[in-house]
């Protein structure tokens, strides 16, 4: 029972940390690798292609260490509930998108961009706010949210 308290505890020590920040630094934003990214189609190479593009852009932007972006055709199996349609390995700064939803399908380019985002926020709580820990929780979506709306808006 204690152990269970104190991971509870622990993780809501995590999630205050992170909520501090509900934005992104900057406010000029380029969009042009966002929206190559956006109508790169649904081939596999040419989404890492373009998807790498974007997140160096964003480091050089936060002048933080670049992340390698790895898209992968097939999803693997889930073994627990849920599945993964994208990781962020923190140590050794790469991020793995899966192109297809459903082992067959590609995904939307919407659906495959918010994720490479998404995985983005982590390596930026790691590296540009230099949290241990990059919890799901109210200030991540929130920094996710504004990282999206600097990308797409004019």
């Amino acid at each position: 029972m204690c152990n269970l308290k104190y991971k509870l505890m622990e993780k809501k020590t995590r999630c205050i940390k992170s909520d501090k920040f509900m934005t992104v630094d900057g406010s000029r934003f380029s969009h042009k690798q966002y929206r190559a990214l956006m109508s790169c189609g649904e081939n596999a190479e040419k989404r890492k292609v373009a998807a790498q593009k974007l997140v160096d852009y964003l480091c050089e932007k936060f002048e933080i260490p670049r992340c390698k972006v790895w898209v992968a055709d097939r999803m693997p199996r889930v073994t627990r509930g849920g599945s993964n349609v994208g990781v962020y390995y923190v140590f050794h700064k790469v991020m793995t998108i899966w192109n297809n939803e459903d082992f067959m399908k590609p995904c939307s380019n919407e659906f495959f961009t918010e994720t490479v985002l998404h995985e983005f926020m982590h390596h930026y709580d790691h590296n540009y706010l230099k949290l241990k820990k990059s919890p799901h929780s109210e200030g991540f979506y929130a920094r996710l949210q504004d990282l999206t709306n600097k990308l797409c808006t004019r």
